[in-house]
């Protein structure tokens, strides 16, 4: 049997009669299809399989913080997106926030500078009164996951009931109910 290595990094095809080991040197980061080759020339028979071979390191990345972690609802909170730059090709970033939305997803290709998300209901009953943001960020060397809090409240509503509820006469007393709804945490 002969050989053919085509290693998918646009280096020279090896051409070889036998081996048992053989080494390569990958001078750039990301994935790559490496195709061998097994052929016998005295019958034509062929067998090519293809291998995805990543080169790369552990992933980076987070998410910065503005401060102003909390507001009334709606609103809307942007991250700037850092320490993303030396990750390979191959890697994937996936925000999410705990609040029921559909996570974000990006590669390297379409990663933007920041993150928007607009929140919409309160996060009162969740633990600590806030919601988790999650940017995990995933190659086939590793994932991390940093997270975040935001605080979601539900704007005040001011209201209050009188007794009696219609006549106010002088030097009569009156009752004043609150019946306020929502809060700022």
């Amino acid at each position: 049997s002969n050989y053919t290595i085509d290693w998918g990094d646009k280096s020279p095809i090896e051409n070889l009669s036998s081996f048992t080991t053989i080494t390569h040197k990958y001078d750039s980061l990301g994935f790559f299809n490496l195709k061998i080759t097994a052929f016998n020339l005295n019958s034509s028979c062929t067998f090519t399989r293809i291998y995805k071979v990543f080169n790369g390191n552990s992933p980076a990345g987070n998410l910065g913080s503005l401060g102003n972690d909390r507001d009334c609802v709606p609103f809307t909170f942007k991250w700037p997106v850092q320490n993303t730059l030396n990750n390979p090709p191959g890697t994937t970033y996936e925000f999410s926030v705990n609040d029921g939305s559909a996570p974000q997803l990006f590669d390297q290709t379409n990663l933007p500078d920041s993150i928007s998300h607009t929140f919409t209901k309160s996060s009162c009953g969740f633990t600590d009164d806030q919601f988790i943001v999650k940017f995990k960020v995933t190659n086939p060397c590793g994932t991390k996951s940093p997270t975040t809090q935001i605080q979601a409240t539900q704007k005040p509503v001011a209201s209050f009931s009188t007794n009696p509820t219609t006549k106010f006469c002088a030097n009569n007393t009156i009752t004043f109910t609150n019946t306020s709804v929502g809060n700022y945490i």
